[in-house]
């Protein structure tokens, strides 16, 4: 039974945008939110009572997680421009949850109870689930069958969003899912599945997700290399966001009234008027920012096209990622968050088995340039890269056990 919960979580989190719009039952959109409570108090209350000795990596994001949070606090102390606490406690939450999610499932060993069901149950249902999903995406793109993006053409072809509301959500969940079949696989026997949902991520017609995938079959086929060469692989990393990044930040600039591009040359305004602070939590680029009840002041200076229909916020409000980090935090709270992603990225090189998670932390650098991945999937990244460790590290123990036998029959 335990193992059948874990699996129905696993598979909650990866098709949880298609569950909760079947459910729409109010406030349930804050589950994830209830759930990061939830486990942080439990980490609290075991470091409490077992005297829990963290590893130094994840102290070292702790201490700059409570820094980057003390930097925009003083951003909202100073200038002011977000007056409700109720928002600034709100977005410190949605802004902490990736980091303290990984953490606390990887400390507390959350992340190993996942393994079996997730081999076990999960698999072969996602394995079916992509099987529906490329038949259905292959008819998609030629005819519209319902399950396009709302009759959106790209490239001459509709773009697939399956029953997500977005081909965003549909891109990460195959993201997960191609993650899970390549740790879970022996001897290429996912490599069908895997090409299944490649294809599917192909068919949404979204840069992030096709360069995420083609990198993600290029670390697949090269990761002895990139284990033998770190230095190399961590800038390959960076390059290859930094360079995707800078495609999109040129495409934007190139449209007059974009309201990306206006994020982006607002979070640089940001960061230099309010150096070296930031402007503080719940004021820029989040869509706690821009509710009617809680809207920052920034906005009355920093005009974000699209950003408010009849005063209130459209989706465009929320729509990257990078800049909702500099604008608040200013440029030494985004090195500090910077800080943050290296050394989790660190624990993710220390792994031999560490290619699924490779790519998830690739897609969180990429999809940033074009969305607030870790506000809306912190929970969702978090679990799944704490339990992609996990399978990898068992299975770099099983491939040990079984090479000893060999040697030593």
């Amino acid at each position: 039974m335990k193992d059948l919960l874990a699996a129905g979580f696993i598979i909650f989190l990866i098709f949880q945008d298609i569950i909760l719009n079947i459910i729409n039952i109010p406030y349930i959109n804050y589950w994830d939110e209830a759930v990061f409570i939830l486990i942080l108090l439990l980490f609290v209350l075991t470091a409490i009572q077992n005297a829990l000795k963290m590893t130094s990596g994840h102290i070292k994001v702790i201490c700059c997680l409570a820094v980057t949070i003390f930097i925009g606090v003083l951003g909202n102390l100073f200038f002011s421009y977000q007056g409700s606490g109720l928002a600034i406690i709100m977005d410190i939450v949605g802004y902490s949850k990736f980091p303290l999610t990984y953490i606390t499932f990887r400390e507390l060993n959350y992340d190993k109870k996942f393994i079996r069901a997730t081999n076990k149950y999960v698999v072969p249902f996602i394995k079916l689930s992509v099987i529906i999903m490329f038949v259905l995406g292959l008819i998609t793109i030629f005819w519209d069958t319902g399950l396009s993006n709302y009759g959106e053409v790209r490239y001459g072809f509709y773009t697939y969003r399956f029953l997500f509301t977005h081909p965003t959500s549909l891109v990460i969940a195959g993201v997960f899912i191609f993650c899970i079949l390549n740790i879970n696989e022996k001897k290429r026997e996912n490599l069908f599945f895997e090409i299944l949902i490649t294809c599917v991520i192909i068919f949404t017609f979204r840069a992030k997700g096709i360069a995420i995938i083609g990198c993600a079959w290029f670390i697949k086929y090269y990761k002895s290399y990139i284990s033998k060469h770190k230095i190399i692989t961590v800038a390959f990393v960076v390059l290859i966001a930094f360079l995707l990044g800078l495609d999109q930040l040129q495409l934007y600039a190139s449209y007059s009234g974009s309201a990306r591009a206006s994020l982006y040359s607002g979070s640089f305004q940001l960061a230099r008027d309010c150096f070296p602070f930031g402007s503080g939590f719940a004021t820029f680029a989040s869509h706690i920012s821009a509710k009617r009840e809680m809207r920052s002041l920034v906005y009355s200076f920093i005009t974000i096209p699209g950003g408010f229909i009849n005063g209130e916020a459209t989706p465009w409000i929320g729509d990257t990622g990078y800049p909702y980090y500099l604008g608040q935090l200013g440029i030494i709270g985004f090195i500090f968050f910077g800080l943050v992603l290296y050394n989790i990225f660190k624990e993710i090189m220390k792994s031999s088995n560490n290619m699924p998670a490779y790519c998830l932390f690739l897609y969180i650098l990429i999809a940033m340039t074009t969305e607030t991945t870790l506000l809306n999937y912190g929970v969702e990244i978090g679990i799944i890269l704490s339990v992609l460790l996990s399978m990898g590290e068992e299975k770099r123990i099983i491939q040990k056990k079984h090479i000893m036998l060999q040697n030593h029959p």
